[in-house]
């Protein structure tokens, strides 16, 4: 019998099994902060910063990815919660920018390839 190694698509439940559905902002937030401090609150600019992104729909504030990566190289470990960030940040930061140069390229009459390809490739997903 021979056994073979397959890729879903499609997570599995078993390989889904103790991934969390979703991150609480606070839970969020403490990715930023040192373990071994004794305040354990994020700072109050990027908390609000953060909240305001996330309910207006717009990009990551940069202290947010800044401070993560920072925490990264201290404490050597990356984190479900802090690759959850590092991806959010990236993720909308490319379509922001993707969003923004073909609003300005329809101005001028053309369409942005890239954006055609982005359209064509979430078809398929």
């Amino acid at each position: 019998m021979k056994v073979e190694r397959v890729s879903y698509d499609v997570m599995t439940p078993s390989a889904a099994r103790g991934l969390p559905e979703a991150i609480y902002l606070w839970a969020l937030l403490r990715e930023t902060v040192n373990e071994k401090s004794s305040d354990k609150t994020a700072s109050p600019q990027m908390s609000g910063d953060t909240l305001r992104a996330i309910l207006s729909g717009g990009r990551y504030p940069s202290t947010l990815y800044q401070q993560t990566q920072l925490r990264i190289r201290a404490e050597k470990r990356i984190s479900y919660g802090r690759a959850a960030i590092i991806k959010a940040y990236l993720t909308l930061k490319t379509i922001s920018a993707l969003l923004q140069t073909s609003a300005l390229n329809a101005k001028s009459g053309t369409m942005l390839r890239p954006l055609k390809m982005v359209k064509r490739d979430s078809e398929y997903t």
